[in-house]
């Protein structure tokens, strides 16, 4: 890609400095293979194109930050460049100069609502907004109440028409995967321009359905538009006999219950601002009637290169958080059941679901099942330190009493106010303690969607802030995972699993010295310490992971402004980019308790928003049973549709506020239990969208891995050329011709 502010030359070329104080770059070029003539000589440069209008659909939409642009969706995010460049005269040849504009964007998996490299399946049951895009590298299956809305307002000056696309690379079909029954109630909002020369926004729809989520506008229900003919009832295209890449569900034959390109004679028509309007086929359908949003492979969508999927899925013995962790970041690992788990030596040997921390590949910690005990770390010697079976216990760091509980909240820990990281906090032998009590502590309780109780270790998010002891970005590399895992999961019969509690605010700084050292900024819980802010925040664990109440929800700058509006300022919102990878994601609401889940789930939720990257596995569907579809893409264990939520008081029904991007690149192998086990009632109302803050930090997801960069794509390219007086006139280079055949000039 483009370098910033005024570029580099290449390896050959050398930088000059016009007498306006621009710089510029030139070299050589034979154009006629002729010795004794001399070379043209091109000059360039490239400056940042600061006008954030200068692009239209592609200015800037939230303002510049670190000198990248917050675009929308599609984009990620960019820099607009303007490349000026002229073909000097050397003599009598003719005098030439071009001047371009160029987009350059940075993208990552991060950059849709939800991207599957599976089949995609979205069936709600009920209404269901999704705002953000959707793209599948095979096919996609809808029905059953579903609205697409653009991510911003739509009444945003800012709206951009591709905030919303539907992409699959196979087929989208009105049905499930797993049977040929055709569904309906699917609503695609698109921008229409009126003959006025302005624009509506209007539903064009697969079935009709109401909104789920309020958005803060007002649509005028007549401005909807639906086929006519023999198409009306799923306003789709029909397959007919036309053999799909993809196949077909079940017995791989096609279907006119399927929709996906129209190769009948039926020409589907439309009536839009009092005209009508005739599509023939699936891509004039596609282009016209949907405005583009809706593509599949018939329209040119191509798979998303992704990285490799082993190196993202925790569960691969290639992936690279354990890596990370181990040599930049924590690792976390409960020992489960003692009883096939057998230190080599040493004096004083784990227990049972006792909790072994390391930091930059260096045990720090030993703490207690029930979260109140830690003890350092005693190494066996000549072993390797990174193996849990090489650790036995030393010098105790304190102890809790009987009146403290971690799973209790009317019993917490004595330090819970009091606690401040040492001095030695980054000494693993000191016998300071390094964490507060209940930062880790282990529990159990029913999941009954896989009919099990699971025995989950406990991190408590907002203990482990205060601890300073969180990863810190380190070179090209700003995402630090946390690695965490239990040695008692056994695949398919002990899903056991991690579960994150506290995590409204993520953690904001971290601890880089035992010092104060002038170079960072002196610790806010310890001032003698020097601590480096966090920019990210990433848990990635092999087994299941659960979320516990409302996770990263904290989200607006130092001026209340949000992502989206004209001037946020993602540097002052306590906000972290967050991801949590894992084998399979539970969301437990704000009510969950697990005394009133031993023996089943289905208890009253109540609303609960979590922000973050989910990377995670499916149980895909089959013959007989549904993947729960994007809708259960996080698990759910709780009736979320109580009377207590339904009360007037709470505001008239429970809201889960998914903020961010779920992505799908592997298979659950702990929690594969199908869909439809668990005793739940789902939300009435769900909240989704993207989250536009993480186009302002395309490194902060799954580090640097999965970012592309590409330079004039999607058409964000244009160039003008430019006669001697306009070139002369930008007072950017000098025109200066070659005095002889074998010499540049000296300028």
């Amino acid at each position: 890609g483009l370098t910033p502010s005024a570029g580099e030359a290449a390896e050959d070329e050398k930088v000059f400095t016009s007498a306006g104080g621009i710089s510029y770059y030139r070299f050589p070029v034979d154009d006629d293979n002729n010795p004794n003539s001399a070379p043209r000589l091109v000059r360039y440069t490239i400056q940042v194109d600061n006008n954030t209008s200068s692009l239209g659909a592609q200015a800037c939409l939230g303002g510049f930050t670190s000198n990248w642009c917050t675009g929308n969706a599609t984009q990620g995010v960019f820099r607009n460049y303007i490349i000026t460049s002229v073909l000097d005269d050397p003599g009598n040849k003719s005098f030439y100069a071009l001047q371009a504009r160029i987009t350059v964007s940075r993208t990552g998996v991060f950059r849709n609502f939800a991207t599957y490299n599976d089949n995609m399946e979205v069936f709600p049951g009920g209404g269901f907004t999704i705002r953000g895009k959707l793209h599948t590298n095979r096919s996609m299956f809808l029905g059953n109440g579903i609205n697409f809305k653009h991510l911003r307002d739509i009444t945003n000056s800012t709206f951009d028409n591709r905030d919303s696309d539907i992409t699959a690379v196979g087929q989208i079909y009105r049905n499930r995967l797993h049977t040929t029954d055709p569904e309906t109630d699917v609503n695609i909002w698109v921008r229409n321009r009126k003959s006025d020369g302005t624009y509506e926004y209007v539903s064009r729809t697969l079935g009709t359905n109401t909104d789920s989520v309020k958005v803060g506008s007002t649509l005028a229900s007549s401005t909807g538009a639906n086929f006519t003919g023999s198409t009306a009832a799923a306003g789709r295209a029909q397959v007919g006999d036309n053999a799909y890449r993809d196949g077909a569900p079940l017995n791989g034959n096609p279907s006119n219950n399927k929709w996906v390109k129209d190769t009948t004679s039926q020409s589907p028509s439309t009536n839009i601002n009092g005209t009508s309007k005739q599509f023939t086929g699936w891509d004039e359908i596609s282009k016209n009637y949907f405005d583009e949003r809706v593509r599949t492979g018939d329209n040119g969508v191509t798979p998303y290169d992704f990285p490799d999927p082993a190196s993202l899925d925790p569960g691969s013995s290639s992936n690279r958080f354990k890596a990370d962790a181990d040599a930049r970041g924590l690792v976390i690992q409960t020992v489960g059941n003692t009883s096939s788990f057998a230190v080599t030596s040493g004096t004083t040997a784990l227990s049972s679901n006792d909790t072994v921390v390391w930091k930059g590949g260096i045990p720090i910690a030993i703490v207690s099942a029930d979260g109140l005990t830690e003890w350092t770390p005693t190494l066996v010697p000549g072993k390797d330190p990174k193996d849990i079976r090489q650790i036995t216990k030393g010098t105790p760091r304190g102890s809790g009493t009987s009146a403290e509980n971690c799973n209790d909240s009317s019993k917490p820990p004595s330090d819970a106010s009091t606690f401040k990281p040492p001095v030695s906090a980054l000494t693993p032998s000191a016998n300071d303690r390094k964490f507060p009590k209940c930062t880790f502590n282990n529990s159990s309780f029913k999941d009954t969607r896989e009919n099990k109780t699971v025995n989950v270790t406990n991190i408590d998010v907002g203990k482990l802030a205060k601890s300073g002891l969180t990863p810190v970005p380190e070179g090209d590399n700003p995402s630090v995972p946390i690695y965490a895992t239990r040695l008692d999961a056994v695949q398919g019969s002990a899903p056991n699993g991690i579960r994150l509690r506290n995590g409204s605010q993520l953690p904001q700084e971290s601890i880089v010295s035992s010092t104060a050292t002038g170079t960072k900024k002196n610790c806010s819980f310890n001032a003698t310490l020097s601590c480096k802010d966090t920019t990210s925040f990433t848990v990635a664990t092999n087994i299941p992971s659960y979320i516990q109440g409302s996770f990263n929800e904290v989200h607006a700058d130092a001026s209340g402004k949000k992502p989206g509006d004209v001037g946020y300022d993602v540097n002052s919102d306590k906000w972290r980019p967050a991801s949590i990878i894992s084998d399979a994601t539970t969301v437990l609401s704000n009510a969950w308790q697990d005394s009133q889940n031993n023996s089943g789930n289905g208890n009253p939720a109540s609303s609960t928003t979590v922000n973050a990257v989910i990377a995670t596995g499916i149980v895909a569907s089959n013959n007989n049973t549904y993947s729960g579809g994007l809708e259960n893409f996080v698990r759910l264990l709780e009736n979320w549709n109580n009377s207590t939520c339904n009360s007037a008081t709470s505001g008239g029904m429970c809201t889960l506020t998914m903020k961010g991007s779920m992505v799908q690149l592997w298979q659950s192998r702990y929690a594969t239990t199908p869909w439809g086990n668990a005793s739940y009632t789902p939300p009435a109302l769900r909240d989704w969208s993207y989250d536009l803050a993480l186009q302002d930090r395309p490194d902060d997801i799954f580090g640097a891995l999965g970012v592309q960069t590409n330079v004039g794509g999607d058409g964000r390219y244009e160039e003008r050329s430019l006669d001697i007086k306009q070139y002369r006139d930008l007072a950017l280079m000098p025109v200066t011709s070659p005095t002889t055949a074998t010499s540049l000039p000296n300028e």
